[in-house]
């Protein structure tokens, strides 16, 4: 992978990141005496960074193939495995660097009273080709067969891997907003249930649910049953809802997040672009890390890994908080920012600007 000529193409495409007055671009080290900002710039000392996950996933990757990459920033990680609001916690609590993170209600809430919790670098998100995402039953959704309104859904149940607070069900509500009659369809005349993943696909193809978030490898079992029609567009593809999250501990540690950054950045550029599961070395890497068989990895569909760093933070904070708030998830009053939820000084400074 031509990193250079990546790293070109994504500045000339970009324009001005977030809010960055608190920028430290003019503080931390831009790039080697190469000139190459995303060049190792080993720290004077080796670190340590406590990070945690819920689990070896293949969102995950950046990370978790990151290990060569780090040592030549001289990092070096602890992994914590544990469940979203364990970590989360833990890292408020400067118990933990750094944490994976989503666009959730429950995120947003504590970011409100973290205002040290941002994120720093995104997550991977689905490609344009993917059926992951929401499935509709056809007969209870729509029986008439007629067009599709927003007043379809009023009092059905919508199946989502992560209840209303989740990204994936504002992102339902939006769509829902878009269709004929949508702008009489409010938050709270949508029913979401939070569901096990394994289990949405049987679901609707037994009628249990009008819609439901089904997540691979069991979209290929709706692909073959009439009883059920892929929503495209409910979900954007090439468009993350999560990150890497750093916390208070990092505070004053401004060069240590930069290399990390770096590092993570390079892991993503060299070894997650598409296609990136017909490289034998990526693929066993791969395997290795999240102990997966090589042919069943081969066979699940890949991830995006944005190659220009997007955050994709801005319909969180429009479609995202006018939802949650309506529902009444949100514990704060006034809306968050995106400088509240995100630091783009790290990848301001090795060329990777956000998009205007």
């Amino acid at each position: 992978m031509a990193v250079g000529l990546l790293l070109a193409s994504a500045v000339a495409a970009c324009g001005g990141g977030g809010d960055t007055s608190d920028s430290a671009a003019s503080t931390l080290p831009l790039a080697s005496s190469t000139g190459d900002p995303l060049a190792p710039q080993p720290l004077a000392r080796q670190e340590t960074l406590r990070i945690g996950v819920s689990s070896k996933l293949e969102s995950f990757s950046a990370l978790l193939l990151a290990t060569d990459e780090l040592a030549k920033e001289n990092i070096k990680v602890e992994l914590t495995y544990a469940g979203v609001s364990e970590t989360t916690l833990l890292v408020t609590q400067g118990k933990l660097d750094m944490v994976f993170g989503s666009y959730t209600a429950g995120f947003f809430n504590i970011v409100s009273a973290n205002p040290d919790v941002r994120f720093i670098f995104p997550g991977a998100s689905q490609p344009e080709d993917s059926t992951q995402g929401f499935w509709a039953n056809k007969s209870v959704l729509n029986p008439s067969g007629g067009e599709l309104t927003a007043a379809a859904f009023k009092g059905k149940k919508i199946l989502t891997v992560s209840g209303d607070g989740s990204p994936s069900a504002f992102q339902m509500a939006a769509w829902i907003r878009t269709l004929p009659g949508g702008d009489s369809v409010k938050p709270t005349d949508l029913t979401f249930e939070q569901f096990d993943a394994t289990l949405v696909s049987q679901a609707l193809q037994q009628g249990a649910a009008a819609a439901g978030q089904v997540n691979s490898p069991y979209d290929q079992q709706l692909s073959d049953d009439s009883c059920c029609e892929f929503m495209s567009g409910v979900i954007p593809t090439k468009a993350t809802v999560s990150g890497i999250v750093e916390g208070r501990s990092m505070k004053g540690r401004e060069d240590v997040t930069l290399a990390f950054v770096r590092a993570m950045a390079r892991t993503t550029l060299d070894k997650l672009q598409p296609g990136y599961k017909e490289d034998p070395d990526t693929l066993s890497a791969l395997a290795k890390v999240l102990e997966m068989d090589t042919a069943k990895l081969r066979s699940i569909p890949e991830l995006y890994f944005d190659p220009t760093f997007q955050s994709h933070i801005a319909p969180a904070l429009s479609d995202g908080q006018g939802f949650w708030r309506a529902r009444g998830l949100l514990k704060y009053d006034k809306d968050l920012t995106e400088s509240d939820l995100w630091d783009y000084r790290y990848l301001d400074a090795i060329g990777f600007a956000q998009q205007s």
